[in-house]
């Protein structure tokens, strides 16, 4: 694409991976993706705006729940020895803010990311789970 990626004036000396970027549509820039430090940090550029998309613009004003229970749906379906890895107490809906972590795939759909210890033990490394779009 010729596009470059910059960390936006961060500094970023443990730059270790860069995904560049993935078109969306001709409106949505899709997801700057690096990783620093261990972290995995995910930006969503409305390419109109230049402003960072969160999981509201997403998903609306029910994003919250709407994501809570796709991915609760997405864990019904996990084995037994998968769940155990879950902390006990895990709410989903908790975890879910403006500023949750997520990247929109090369297929345009989306994928909610909870870091190490966010929502596991750390043998379960990063959880990752695609939602699907909002019903219109």
């Amino acid at each position: 694409m010729g596009i470059s990626l910059t960390a936006y004036g961060r500094s970023t000396p443990a730059l270790s991976y860069i995904q560049g970027i993935i078109p969306v549509s001709s409106k949505v820039s899709s997801t700057h993706r690096y990783i620093t430090n261990a972290k995995i940090n995910e930006y969503n550029i409305d390419l109109e705006s230049g402003r960072v998309i969160t999981l509201r613009d997403w998903f609306g004003p029910d994003y919250r729940q709407i994501v809570a229970e796709r991915i609760e749906a997405a864990i019904a379906g996990w084995s037994d020895e998968q769940r155990s890895l879950l902390w006990e107490d895990l709410s989903v809906i908790d975890l879910i803010s403006e500023d949750t972590d997520f990247y929109l795939n090369q297929d345009g759909q989306t994928v909610v990311v909870f870091e190490k210890y966010e929502a596991a033990c750390g043998a379960a490394g990063n959880l990752e789970f695609m939602i699907q779009p909002a019903e219109s």
